[in-house]
Formats: structure tokens, sequence, C-alpha cells
């Protein structure tokens, strides 16, 4: 069991897919720009337990997105920061918001990004606790070992976003950083 929820994020190959299911994490977020709906068909049937989310990009329209969240049976939609906030679906929406536009919006949950790769936590300890205050947040940011304790005793999200990447070889690939991080969220 994790101390915090954890959304793998941008999940396109298996290999990545069973480490995060191993580790219980709360959802599995599939990138539909990246990965076919077959592939995501395949995954699901390789896992269990996380939730699935499926991760869409503002191009796509409302009808498309239904259609393969329906398709895939999703648990959640995800919709990128440009994405217009009057879709509906009958299922939750998970909305990502750069911290740099912060504003509040309805969506069942935000998943907070920034568009500064060299964004800092904890420069902005103050901005992430009022934003996380006020509504149900998920970090995707620069999230590390030492950024763990803050993130939990003191801007308290709901969760955090950690993401997958791509396999050195099929079946191969080396989770020395994610292992870090997992495991000091580990319960013990």
């Amino acid at each position: 069991m994790l101390k915090t929820k954890v959304i793998a994020s941008s999940i396109s190959n298996l290999t990545d897919a069973r480490y995060f299911a191993a580790w219980d994490v709360e959802a599995i977020g599939f990138d539909l720009q990246e990965i076919s709906v077959m592939q995501v068909n395949a995954f699901k049937e390789w896992i269990s337990g996380p939730v699935i989310i499926g991760q869409f990009s503002s191009i796509q329209d409302p009808e498309s997105i239904q259609s393969v969240a329906d398709n895939l049976d999703l648990d959640i939609i995800q919709l990128d920061h440009f994405s217009t906030l009057d879709w509906s679906f009958n299922r939750p929406v998970y909305k990502e918001v750069l911290i740099e536009e912060w504003q509040p919006i309805e969506a069942d949950a935000l998943i907070l990004k920034s568009g500064n790769p060299h964004f800092s936590i904890e420069k902005n300890e103050a901005l992430l606790t009022d934003i996380c205050a006020t509504s149900s947040c998920y970090l995707d940011l620069n999230i590390s070992v030492e950024s763990l304790d803050l993130i939990l005793t003191a801007i308290k999200p709901i969760g955090i976003v950690l993401r997958g990447g791509a396999e050195e070889k099929v079946g191969f690939k080396s989770y020395d950083e994610l292992d870090e991080i997992v495991e000091a969220l580990e319960i013990n």
C-alpha cells in the first residue's frame, strides 16, 4: 500500500503497465494519441487492480472521446489543458491545468502541471498548497524522493502522477529512479 494515490501516466508499453500495477497504483493512464485502442485492450488483459484512465487531446472531438471511452470501458477520462470545459461525459473527468494559468475550474479532479521544465515544487509550495486546499488535485510535476515529504505533509494533494517511458528493448527497462520514489511511498 502506498502513502498517497498514484496515477501512472502516459503508459505506452506492457512493461510499464505491469510494473505500476504490481505497485498497486490507483490508476493507469494510457495516452490515446500514442497508443491504439487495440493496444490498450491488450494491456488491460495483463493487469488488474488499477482503474483505467484514457488520456485525450483537445484535438479530438467529444463524440470521438465518448466512443473510445465506451469501447474501452474506461473508468476516467483525462483531458489536456487545451480542451474546453463545457464537454461532459458519462464518467468522471480529470482536467490538466497549467499552474502558470491557474484559475479555479470544475472537474472531478485536476492534474496540476507546469509549462516550465525547471518548475520548483519547493519555491511554489504556498501556491500549490492553496490550490490543493480548494480542489482535488494530483501533482504532475518534477517529483523526486527529496520532494515527497513536502508534498505529503505540507502541500497535501490527493495524489501524484508518475510517468512511464520508453523501453530499452521490448520487456527490458531500468526502474531505478522510479523504484526510489515508489519505495519511499510504500507504507511499511
